[in-house]
């Protein structure tokens, strides 16, 4: 980020980040917003009402009190002015504090469902960015400054109203005082900018090292984690990391506010001059014989309400323009855009496996020099089963990145069914498309059921297509044997729930994977928790279940690929053998070294 970019904000971005929250108040709720609007302005004329009341009654009563023949009946009028303005107050009172309330109440749920629809809506390659990442994480933390503008704009209005009504009454009798009081304001304000701004800078120059602080404080609070942690110790490690952080943070931010505290406090003195100032022309015009006791309470109130109505003026402009960064950070991540334009072309939801065709293909991850995939030909037949081996790094799980269109290719031509990868529509290709990545969900709060289903939802659930799914993934045997069966909770971190076993999630993982059944299936080292037995189980049933359909399975195991119709071995984002397994076997290459080297490791 250029520094300038983290050091001044624009009067433009200043607007926007304000219309902005504006649209997203009125976005959330228009009803709750409109009544915010409207009893924070009439609220704010409450203190010069009472005031104004406040200073016919002292007068009345003076006068009264000068009566020969005083009566209590003739306050009356003043307290009846009382009791109907103190209802009518406290009434628009509790309107704004209870839509203010609601308001909040709805804000941050929905504010958090909109940031997930841009995020999955901006694709993988546009989120992996580091500064992307940064933006996002500032982002998230920055959620509550929305509430927080809620409150800064309300309190402007009131501001702005109370002060220009106090303004107009000492326009009247004392028009020196305006320009007096703003120009007093002005050196708090100045200092207030100076000082926010340092303080913005220093988050966003932390962000990076914050984010890394936090990911230590959630692995030792996760208790996963703790097993390793407590017999290594390295828990001393991550807390160290956090503690470096949390303490290089406080100490600038110490610094900074005192300095910007001390600063204000000297600048303080010259708004009380000036409002001394006023209070003392107040009294001498009564001294004078030029105004009543109770007119001059009035104007002391007046006086009072310009001055702070002023400097909560300058306040809440200083905040909400300190707030506009971290408003404009969260503006930002809404505004994301994908990496790469969606494509127009819709693909029909399949009846059978199509044809995967690599032309030529070159590719690079963004901010990398070195290709993964290099030149890169390969045809995948209607309804073939492949299997792709190769080394960790060999580019295999960057073709599945390619395949679903996490990335966009750059470099020569991925044909799908004989369309160009980069012209179809992302949701048409993710009907036709089922993959099982070796780091897949698990969704611990949901039920067994659940787990299973989340695969297909846009179909009504199924409970025997569940079942069978189960079945097929050899889950169905533990499933069955838990309390609440397929109602079980996979947690134990609620009330019933428990907990599977590592090869147990990777099971009810498949399970979803069978129970979506696509016509394009890709495995990503689908069960390197699963025991050998299980695994052969699966992919029996895999390649007799799979019919028609176009099937890539990328696995280390060699007992999981060696009756796929084809075998691809990968090096270097090339491919260097392919053939059956027997073909492989017999050229005796790369393959057949490694599946000896297996094999051996085995019979060890």
């Amino acid at each position: 980020m250029d520094k300038n970019q983290t050091d001044k904000l624009t009067f433009k971005d200043f607007i926007l980040s304000l219309t902005w929250s504006l649209k997203i108040f009125w976005k959330i709720s228009p009803k709750l917003s409109t009544l915010i609007l409207f009893s924070t302005i009439i609220d704010s004329l409450r203190s010069l009402a009472y005031s104004y009341i406040l200073a016919k009654g002292i007068d009345q009563i003076i006068s009264l009190s000068r009566s020969p023949n005083p009566s209590l009946m003739s306050l009356t009028p003043t307290i009846l002015s009382f009791f109907i303005f103190s209802l009518g107050f406290s009434l628009i009172g509790n309107l704004n504090n209870f839509a203010d309330n609601q308001l909040r109440l709805v804000m941050n749920p929905k504010m958090r469902v909109l940031l997930y629809q841009v995020l999955r809506s901006s694709g993988i390659q546009t989120l992996e960015s580091p500064d992307i990442n940064n933006s996002i994480e500032r982002a998230r933390n920055n959620l509550h400054y929305l509430q927080q503008r809620l409150n800064l704009i309300t309190g402007l209005i009131s501001s702005l109203t109370s002060t220009i009504g106090s303004g107009i009454i000492i326009y009247f009798f004392a028009p020196w005082f305006i320009p007096l009081t703003i120009i007093a304001s002005i050196p708090v304000v100045l200092s207030d900018q100076h000082f926010l701004r340092k303080l913005w800078n220093l988050e966003r120059e932390t962000t990076e090292s914050g984010r890394q602080a936090w990911e230590s404080i959630h692995f030792l609070i996760d208790p996963k984690s703790l097993h390793e942690l407590l017999i290594t110790k390295g828990y001393k490690l991550l807390v160290d990391k956090f503690n470096r952080h949390i303490s290089y943070v406080i100490t600038l931010n110490t610094k900074i506010r005192i300095r910007w505290y001390f600063i204000n406090l000297v600048f303080g003195l010259v708004r009380t001059a000036s409002r001394l100032a006023g209070f003392a022309f107040a009294f001498w015009r009564y001294i004078l014989g030029k105004t009543s006791i109770g007119t001059v309470t009035f104007y002391i109130n007046a006086i009072e309400q310009f001055s702070t109505g002023i400097f909560r003026i300058s306040m809440d402009i200083n905040n909400m323009y300190e707030s506009s960064h971290r408003i404009n950070e969260i503006r930002n991540v809404f505004n994301l855009k994908p990496s790469f334009a969606d494509g127009k072309i819709k693909l029909p939801i399949l009846e059978k496996g199509p044809q995967i065709r690599f032309s030529n293909v070159s590719f690079a991850y963004p901010g990398a020099t070195t290709k993964v995939i290099n030149n890169l030909n390969l045809t995948i037949k209607p309804g073939e089963k492949i299997a792709i081996v190769g080394h960790n790094g060999a580019g295999k799980t960057t073709l599945v990145k390619l395949i679903t269109r996490f990335y966009q290719i750059t470099e020569g031509e991925l044909l799908i069914h004989g369309h160009n990868i980069n012209q179809l529509k992302i949701t048409s290709l993710y009907k036709n498309l089922s993959v099982l990545f070796q780091e897949y969900n698990r969704y611990p709060h949901l039920t067994a059921s659940e787990n299973i289903y989340i695969g297909n939802v846009n179909k009504t659930k199924n409970q025997a297509k569940i079942t069978k799914s189960s079945k097929k993934a050899d889950a169905d045997n533990f499933i069955s044997e838990y309390q609440y069966k397929y109602d079980q909770t996979l947690s134990e971190k609620y009330k019933g729930g428990i907990r599977p076993s590592t090869g147990q999630w990777q099971k009810i993982a498949i399970a979803r994977f069978f129970y979506r059944n696509t016509p394009i299936i890709i495995f990503d080292e689908p069960t390197s928790a699963i025991d050998a037995v299980s695994e052969s189980k699966i992919f029996n049933k895999i390649y007799r279940f799979f019919k028609n359909k176009t099937v890539i399975i990328i696995s280390h195991r060699f007992s999981t690929v060696r009756n796929a119709d084809r075998i691809i071995v990968f090096d270097h984002g090339q491919i260097i053998e392919h053939g059956s397994h027997k073909e492989l076997m017999d050229i005796k290459g790369a393959y057949y070294k490694a599946f000896k080297l297996q094999a051996e490791g085995y019979k060890a």
